[in-house]
């Protein structure tokens, strides 16, 4: 069962919710969200319509049943909120430093939900290697 009380009681965007349960799916795609991938889930959600209670309510729901990646892509249709969900997945991809097999799929799977075109998936797999690789050179 859905906790959608804390959804309910305040006036949000539905697009805020989806693009956070992608947030949310994207960070638990390895099998663990770290508390890196957890802090810019957390920064992305202070630029949209969701509160913490919300945040927290969708971070449950998510864990223990995932919504339907067809369902949350489906909602977001325009292509400012499309970009806007793929760098919001793309800062959480590397957030904990790692862009594994799990979190390549998920994205992937965006991507054809949306029919991007591949060369848009490949350069999103090319910035965020560049984007780890430089975080992993600069970490003490």
């Amino acid at each position: 069962m859905r906790n959608q009380d804390a959804v309910a009681d305040a006036p949000v965007n539905p697009v805020d919710v989806a693009i956070m349960r992608l947030l949310i799916q994207v960070a638990n795609a390895d099998g663990q969200v770290d508390p890196s991938e957890l802090d810019r889930i957390q920064a992305w959600a202070t630029t949209t319509t969701l509160d913490e209670v919300t945040v927290a309510g969708l971070m449950h729901d998510e864990m223990e049943a995932p919504s339907r990646l067809e369902d949350l892509t489906s909602q977001v249709v325009s292509d400012f909120d499309r970009r806007d969900a793929l760098t919001g997945c793309c800062a959480v991809i590397i957030a904990d430093g790692q862009f594994d097999v799990g979190e390549k799929q998920f994205l992937s799977s965006i991507a054809q939900e949306w029919n991007l075109h591949p060369s848009v998936v490949a350069e999103a797999f090319v910035r965020i290697e560049g984007a780890t690789l430089d975080m992993v050179a600069h970490t003490p």
